[in-house]
């Protein structure tokens, strides 16, 4: 049993270093495409919309996961 939680805790600890990992890829993609879309639409004069629109759709993909993740941790708010 106790060989079966050791093993069940280092499948959790990679889990959540790649829970983090793509929570943070998934932030900066957010900055990124807010950031595209203010350098457009200063060029341009006008910008994709969708690039307007895609960060509050990627939002539950933040924070779900990495609730899970801070919750175990205990350094959720």
């Amino acid at each position: 049993m106790l060989r079966f939680l050791s093993l069940y805790s280092s499948i959790n600890d990679k889990l959540s270093s790649a829970v983090l990992s793509l929570g943070a890829i998934i932030v900066a993609f957010v900055v990124l495409a807010l950031f595209t879309s203010v350098v457009e639409r200063q060029i341009s004069g006008i910008g994709y919309t969708w690039l307007n629109d895609f960060p509050p759709l990627l939002l539950p993909w933040i924070v779900f996961p990495v609730v899970g993740v801070l919750l175990r941790y205990d350094q959720h708010v």
